[in-house]
């Protein structure tokens, strides 16, 4: 049987895997529609809302046992003028739309969705705390509101995500703590994944800050997230899904904040 010869056939296998990385480096990388250009910026920690404890409660919940769990953040600063009178719910509002409605998304939403064709889901959401089971149930992102945030508990995309927690700074927190020691000086959703029975769970908290303070003033938009095996004290996944979840994770911030400054 006849066969290709060497630099042709390292074309042909070269091509599929140096388009994937050109899309995967532009879906990165792609420029915001900001006034001016500015950094986003990236941690390995989570916000500092997620381990104050009157706001951190949701964390508890998908990992009850503090078992070793992987952290990272994403943030960026966007002006007065780029939010303009924008509440701090419409701002989520339209961060968690952007997000799960992205293009970003709608490989893991196709999936969903398949699955649900034949009467499955990828991973049910579903803990162990006494969560209500006859909530609302979202299952696309046109059922995501620009204006008004799912209500707490809300199952979303055929059960595989939920909103754990909706906590809204000029409304008065009605946040999962009852703690009222500290200041909330954020508003944020928090969409949980995973079931703390099985060997996967986590969390995406979407928040928006003021910076009243700041000589143009805008808000700061955070997205963090934390995956973990609530059952054994080990990784859920091995360090490459890590890698790939880090630009992933960017990917859906950019679709959000692209959501936010789409006025």
């Amino acid at each position: 049987m006849p066969t290709l010869p060497r630099i042709p056939l390292l074309i042909l296998t070269s091509l599929p895997i140096a388009s994937a990385s050109l899309i995967a480096t532009y879906f990165y990388y792609r420029p915001l529609p900001l006034t001016i250009p500015r950094k986003i910026t990236t941690k390995n920690t989570l916000s500092p809302s997620c381990t104050a404890k009157s706001t951190s409660r949701s964390f508890s919940i998908v990992n009850p046992c503090n078992h070793i769990a992987v952290p990272d953040s994403i943030s960026i600063n966007l002006l007065k003028s780029e939010i303009g009178e924008l509440t701090d719910e419409e701002v989520l509002a339209r961060f968690l739309k952007g997000f799960f409605g992205g293009w970003s998304f709608l490989p893991e939403r196709t999936l969903f969705g398949a699955l649900r064709l034949v009467g499955r889901s990828f991973i049910p959401v579903g803990f162990t705390v006494g969560i209500p089971t006859d909530s609302l149930s979202l299952s696309s992102p046109n059922d995501l509101s620009k204006t008004k945030l799912p209500e707490k508990y809300s199952k979303l995309f055929h059960g595989n995500f939920m909103a754990l927690d909706v906590s809204i700074r000029d409304q008065g927190t009605e946040a999962l703590s009852n703690s009222t020691s500290e200041n909330v000086t954020t508003s944020f959703v928090d969409i949980a994944f995973g079931d703390d029975r099985r060997g996967f769970a986590g969390l995406h908290r979407l928040e928006v800050s003021r910076n009243e303070d700041a000589e143009q003033g805008g808000v700061t938009l955070c997205y963090s997230s934390v995956s973990c095996n609530p059952t054994r004290n080990v990784l859920p996944f091995p360090g490459l899904v890590f890698a790939f979840h880090r630009w992933y994770g960017m990917c859906l911030f950019r679709d959000g904040v692209e959501m936010v400054l789409r006025k």
